[in-house]
C-alpha cells in the first residue's frame, strides 16, 4: 500500500500533518518531493520549455526517420 501525505520539517525531523494509520515500529520508505517541485505552474513551465525545443537540430546526422527505420524496419512480406 502506498500513501501520499503532507508533512513539514521541524528540527531536522519529518512530521506528518495528518494521521498515517500505521502501527508503531512499521518500517517505511520515504521519497521526498518538495512542494515547489510539484506545483502545477512550475511543472507547466518545464513542459513549455521542453515543447519549445526543436525535435531535431540542423546539424544532427541522425534523424527521427533514421530512428524509426532502425526500430521499425520494413519487411518484405
Amino acid at each position: 500500500m502506498s500513501q501520499t501525505i503532507q508533512a513539514i520539517i521541524e528540527n531536522g525531523m519529518i512530521r506528518p500533518l495528518g494521521s498515517l494509520q500505521l502501527p508503531d515500529g512499521e518500517q517505511i520508505e520515504v521519497i521526498l518531493l518538495r512542494r515547489q517541485d510539484t506545483d502545477p505552474s512550475a511543472v507547466r513551465s518545464v513542459i513549455e520549455k521542453i515543447a519549445e525545443m526543436p525535435s531535431e537540430g540542423s546539424d544532427d546526422s541522425f534523424s527521427g526517420a533514421d530512428h524509426d527505420a532502425i526500430l521499425y524496419p520494413k519487411t518484405n512480406q
